[in-house]
């Protein structure tokens, strides 16, 4: 659902994101639902989905400067249409250029 922009973010990406980079997105919760119950009486196992209806989102805006950077913003493309699902997973997600300046973000953008 999203591509990076530059390889160079591919372990950031992978390490902000974790697990969720194996959640199916979906439209909404019916459609979670009625997959899920296909897994269940098929026993296929289990699968964790985000139905776009439910996903509430809060996005950290910082000002760019090459300190500081959105990780969203910068490392990754994604469709309009999985726009919440990408801001939640990488939407409170920054890079820093080094561990005293992502601690001072971290205070900023608490």
């Amino acid at each position: 659902n999203f591509e990076l922009s530059d390889m160079k973010y591919s372990a950031a990406v992978e390490a902000a994101a974790g697990n969720s980079l194996f959640n199916i997105i979906v439209d909404n919760d019916e459609t979670a639902a009625y997959l899920i119950g296909l897994l269940e009486n098929e026993r296929l196992g289990r699968l964790t989905f985000m139905p776009l209806n439910r996903i509430k989102t809060k996005v950290i805006t910082c000002s760019d400067s090459t300190e500081v950077i959105s990780l969203i913003k910068v490392a990754i493309r994604y469709r309009p249409e999985v726009a919440a699902a990408m801001e939640q997973v990488f939407g409170r997600k920054l890079l820093a250029s080094s561990l005293a300046t992502a601690a001072s973000a971290a205070e900023q953008y608490e």
